[in-house]
């Protein structure tokens, strides 16, 4: 699946409508007509760090195949330091209490609804996500990506993910 990142092009072409400037926003924060696999987000976390993007594979033996990104290095320290404020002061911060282990994320919800449906309850039916980038003690950095359907709330996704950073941290 390749997903779907819109712009004022994919709009015209695949829904026949004009981009509306308030869109942008929507997209840059994952909203609108995003549309995106766990696996592409933890490609998209890892490569915030790596500065690189690397092709999943399905067996460790494959060869690894990367593609550097064209972005500046100072929009990925940007971006590394608002992952990290999300640890700190923001949506994680239940997971600032570990000790010894270095964590950054993003948490969201994904909607379920389309804009069109008459009953408001909407956040009830959103699907939790927690994307986490960590390194502890000498072990090789990781990306973690939590999806839980109809969770109402990311604050469920970080519990299971300072959940899963604790008992990886008793191994």
């Amino acid at each position: 699946m390749t997903g779907i990142i819109p712009s004022q092009e994919w709009k015209k072409v695949f829904k026949g409508e004009s981009w509306w400037t308030g869109e942008t926003l929507s997209a840059a924060i994952g909203q609108s007509f995003l549309l995106v696999t766990p696996i592409q987000i933890a490609c998209m976390i890892g490569s915030i760090f790596n500065g690189y993007l690397v092709q999943p594979r399905i067996l460790e033996s494959s060869d690894i195949q990367t593609m550097p990104l064209e972005i500046q290095a100072s929009t990925l320290t940007f971006l590394q330091e608002s992952m990290k404020q999300a640890i700190d002061i923001g949506s994680g911060r239940n997971m600032n209490k570990l000790k010894n282990i270095s964590i950054y994320a993003k948490t969201g919800t994904a909607q379920t609804k389309s804009r069109q449906t008459e009953n408001k309850e909407v956040q009830n039916d959103c699907h939790a996500w927690c994307a986490v980038y960590f390194t502890y003690q000498d072990h090789d950095p990781l990306v973690m990506v939590i999806l839980i359907e109809h969770a109402g709330g990311s604050v469920v996704a970080t519990n299971v993910a300072k959940k899963f950073l604790s008992a990886y941290m008793k191994q």
